[in-house]
């Protein structure tokens, strides 16, 4: 059994970027919107070119994100309230030609994450996503290497599930 499971997977989205804020990566992280809509299955045209473009034009080559998913059982909000569930790596434009790699599959096929939403009646957060980048945005080997660095590190202090 994975360690991150049952009760984990409860850090908000406004916890985190509490704890990003305290930590070495306190300059370097961002709430993208995803310009996906929450109950579609993909970008509407030319969506999803926009998303990559933010990505591109704040100067990002490989970085770390961090997706959420919505609970709507949450009595203490009336909104639906975000939780962290994955850690990831991507590249922008900049480095993949596809541009990010980001997906909200809900195939329980496709990884943990997606597993868990399923077994407990949850859903991605489609709409953003948080984004740390690297220090070193020149030089494209160690910008990947430490991409992966902060994906590690984030999967270990918040328990979080790979991409």
């Amino acid at each position: 059994m994975h360690p991150c499971t049952e009760n984990n997977f409860k850090i908000s989205k406004e916890e985190m970027i509490e704890s990003l804020k305290k930590s070495v990566y306190k300059n370097r992280f961002k709430v993208y919107n995803t310009f996906l809509l929450q109950d579609e299955d993909r970008w509407r045209r030319g969506k999803k070119k926009e998303f990559q473009d933010s990505l591109a034009n704040d100067k990002l080559n490989y970085f770390a994100y961090v997706k959420f998913y919505l609970d709507k059982n949450d009595q203490n909000d009336q909104n639906d309230k975000k939780y962290a569930i994955v850690a990831g790596k991507s590249g922008s434009t900049k480095v993949n030609q596809s541009g990010c790699d980001l997906s909200f599959s809900t195939k329980p096929e496709d990884g943990n994450a997606r597993k868990w939403l399923q077994e407990n009646k949850k859903q991605w957060c489609q709409t953003e996503i948080l984004v740390i980048w690297p220090e070193q945005t020149d030089k494209i080997d160690e910008n990947e290497k430490e991409a992966f660095e902060i994906e590690r590190y984030l999967q270990e202090t918040f328990c979080l599930l790979g991409s």
